[in-house]
């Protein structure tokens, strides 16, 4: 199995910005995702978390053509983390 390790971070400002790291942690292989119910839920939380910038990008990836090539993809953390 492969893992790889990242580091989880928060953002503070509006603007983006980096306040710092919220947990160091490894994780198993990323699996794509195929469900429509998970991919349905998985765009409306970016929505709620980007707003009309995402709704901006998702207007310009349908007229372009790109949303149906999107891909999401889903991680499992190995280690522990509490998303505070």
């Amino acid at each position: 199995m492969h893992c790889y390790q990242f580091e989880l971070a928060r953002g503070g400002r509006r603007r983006g910005g980096f306040i710092g790291t919220i947990a160091s942690v490894i994780a198993t292989v990323p699996r794509i995702v195929v469900d429509p119910a998970l991919i349905v839920g998985v765009r409306q939380a970016l929505r709620r978390k980007y707003g009309l910038v995402m709704l901006l990008i998702d207007a310009m990836a349908t007229m372009t053509g790109r949303m149906r090539r999107r891909a999401y993809i889903e991680i499992e953390l190995a280690g522990s983390w509490s998303g505070n």
